[in-house]
């Protein structure tokens, strides 16, 4: 497995199927067609950040503090791009559904807010209700490599940091760390949570 950062162009690639998407499915399905040329036209405004294979920046399970401060995204739209090879084989279904090998991913993030909604048609309005104190919406967009092309996820996951334990169910992965609260000292439990979230 290769772990070097490298000059990639996913996301260019990746506008291009869109918009190709968007041609192809305009008469038999004009909202995912519409929804294609919105990812396409948030890929072009995002930028872009280039991650090593599999994103591995830091060890998933030594998240402190310090890492949940810098839970904020630098720019109002951001796309992470990173290559995804590991010796590890594609389970043939999950769920009952199919797989397919993805050796590139993009990651399309923006802040949640209700002066954002980037798909009006959809169940977006739930989300905000959902989660008032907002968060950082993750969208995927991958290459299929049996395919020779990129495709876009029909949902996401909404990444957040909460104060004091949760317990809510729907969490695919929590990371917790204790911080001082306030001038006593006291300890107060601290949450990266990610909720998945349908969108389309």
């Amino acid at each position: 497995m290769t772990t070097d950062v490298r000059l990639l162009n996913y996301c260019s690639d990746a506008i291009d199927d869109l918009r190709h998407i968007a041609v192809a499915l305009h008469n038999l399905t004009p909202h995912t067609a519409r929804h294609a040329n919105i990812v396409a036209d948030m890929l072009r405004e995002a930028t872009k950040f280039i991650l090593p294979n599999c994103a591995r920046l830091i060890d998933l399970f030594s998240i402190g503090d310090s890492h949940l401060e810098l839970l904020r995204l630098p720019y109002p739209i951001v796309a992470f791009e990173a290559p995804w090879e590991n010796e590890k084989e594609v389970e043939p279904t999950l769920n009952g559904y199919r797989q397919h090998k993805s050796s590139r991913r993009i990651a399309l993030c923006w802040e949640l807010d209700e002066n954002f909604i980037p798909f009006p048609s959809v169940q977006q309005s739930r989300i905000h209700a959902a989660f008032p104190d907002g968060g950082i919406f993750i969208f995927p967009i991958f290459y299929i490599d049996r395919l020779r092309s990129w495709q876009f996820g029909a949902g996401g996951a909404l990444c957040r940091v909460t104060s004091g334990p949760t317990t809510s169910r729907s969490y695919r992965r929590r990371t917790s760390s204790t911080a001082p609260c306030g001038k006593s000292g006291a300890h107060q439990e601290r949450n990266m949570s990610f909720e998945c979230s349908r969108l389309f």
